[in-house]
């Protein structure tokens, strides 16, 4: 079973804001997956470093910005 964290543990983890995390959630941008249980929300450490996976980027250049590393 993958270990669940709260949005403030999830923030922590990938060195975010917990406001990144909730607007993200609440404008549907390209934020983490996460699970609603209730009222609670959690996110999966598999979904967070697969979403940090799809993030990466080897240049910050405009030009190279859209570019994932291989």
């Amino acid at each position: 079973m993958t270990r669940m964290m709260t949005t403030g543990e999830a923030a922590d983890y990938c060195r975010l804001s917990v406001d990144f995390l909730n607007k993200a959630r609440c404008f549907q941008t390209d934020g983490p997956a996460y699970v609603r249980l209730g009222r609670s929300i959690r996110y999966s450490i598999d979904d967070l470093n697969s979403w940090l996976a799809r993030n990466r980027r080897d240049c910050t250049s405009p030009d190279h910005a859209e570019r994932p590393v291989p």
